[in-house]
């Protein structure tokens, strides 16, 4: 970890020029993020408990600021994307994992002590058994699952390769991704019925997938949710593509904005036990 933030580092040197003084940088990485640390870092060896932060600072004698990478995108959904200042929003990152975070009232919640709201993507979903939600409908989930079902497939294939597979017709393909975009749509029913959502924003790499994934996400959505919020909780893909991890580590970065590390709910009223 330590030698890949020292590159980090001789990276921004470079970039440093006199009529481009950088005086601050954020950082967004895949984990759950407090103070300055990564203190779950998934798929990031060897990144527990390192001072990113301090780290950084160090080397480069500037501020910089950690930040969960779900949480920046959804910071940026805010700031230059699809979600509005007074929606009530979650915004589902579906890629090589499968997390998500909050916008409520034009602030970014990653979830309580500033973890991801894993509970959704950590769920067993009915009919299949004790498998969790991110088993079956991340990336590496579908390329298993499309493997399961057609035999002949490439153990290196992703879900790109199925995606691919399902647009030029591949009748077990778009079973997938049909299959797929039916997690997807429980996961987004309980947290609209649970959240009283205004929109659910979908990106990460599967997530983008357009209307291979959005289409029957929206229609499970339409058979399952409560008539009250049918046409009132939108489902949407993000309009920033790839780069929404990017915007929003910039934007918070700069602004000093910071994800809440504590209540999950930000309304005075709803944190009032008298109005529950």
């Amino acid at each position: 970890a330590e030698a890949a933030l020292e590159k980090a580092a001789v990276c921004v040197r470079e970039m440093q020029c006199d009529s481009c003084a950088i005086q601050v940088v954020g950082v967004g990485l895949p984990g759950l993020v407090r103070d300055g640390k990564l203190v779950a870092a998934g798929n990031l060896s060897g990144w527990e408990g390192v001072s990113i932060e301090q780290i950084l600072t160090g080397h480069l004698g500037i501020t910089v600021h950690l930040y969960t990478d779900i949480c920046a995108m959804a910071i940026a959904e805010l700031m230059a994307g699809t979600i509005g200042p007074d929606e009530r929003a979650l915004v589902f990152v579906i890629g090589t994992g499968f997390g998500s975070a909050a916008v409520f009232d034009g602030v970014a919640y990653g979830g309580a002590a500033g973890l991801m709201l894993t509970p959704f993507s950590h769920d067993a979903v009915p009919d299949e058994g004790l498998t969790i939600l991110e088993d079956l409908a991340a990336g590496p989930g579908i390329a298993r699952r499309t493997a399961g079902t057609i035999p002949e497939t490439d153990p290196s294939m992703d879900a790109e390769h199925v995606a691919k597979l399902a647009r030029s017709g591949d009748a077990e393909a778009v079973a997938v991704w049909e299959k797929t975009g039916e997690y997807v749509g429980w996961a987004v029913v309980n947290a609209a019925h649970l959240l009283w959502l205004d929109k659910v924003v979908l990106t990460g790499g599967v997530g983008l997938a357009g209307d291979l994934l959005l289409r029957p996400v929206q229609a499970y959505f339409d058979r399952h949710i409560n008539p009250f919020l049918r046409d009132t909780c939108k489902i949407v893909v993000s309009s920033l593509c790839q780069d929404a991890g990017i915007i929003g580590v910039a934007e918070s970065a700069l602004t000093g904005r910071v994800q809440k590390e504590t209540a999950l709910f930000p309304s005075a009223d709803m944190q009032d036990s008298s109005a529950l």
